[in-house]
């Protein structure tokens, strides 16, 4: 959880991803019933129904905001999403309060010869289309 202070300011897409009290980037995979696999993003604030919009048509999952108090929201994302939700929230620049290594290792784990495949790269023209209708209206 993060402190109860504000963020700065809010980012121009109206959500700011707030890093944990340790640095961190909030993300983990939780394990549901029947298997079912969920990336939960803590500490969001702002608008979390606009990042929940962008990361369902950016990832095509399904996904929800939950209130966790205090202006505060948690995002929950369907699947395994975790590399693809770091890359889309770097693209947005919406973090705060990450720790400069926290946002390297993230860099570095997005990188092609750490995962070979390539399949969780978010295309950049997804990214910047939302900013642009964000900005616009």
């Amino acid at each position: 959880t993060v402190d109860s202070m504000p963020p700065k300011a809010l980012p121009s897409c109206g959500f700011a991803i707030l890093g944990t009290k340790k640095g961190e980037l909030p993300l983990k995979v939780e394990k549901r019933a029947k298997g079912k696999r969920v990336t939960v993003i803590s500490n969001v604030a702002g608008e979390a129904s606009k990042l929940v919009r962008a990361l369902q048509s950016m990832l095509g999952v399904g996904g929800t905001a939950r209130h966790a108090g205090a202006g505060v929201w948690t995002v929950e994302v369907q699947g395994d999403q975790t590399l693809r939700v770091t890359q889309a929230a770097l693209d947005f620049g919406c973090l705060q309060g990450i720790s400069s290594t926290a946002l390297e290792e993230a860099r570095s784990s997005l990188q092609p010869n750490k995962n070979p495949d390539g399949v969780f790269v978010v295309a950049r023209t997804a990214a910047t289309k939302f900013l642009a209708q964000t900005n616009a209206g």
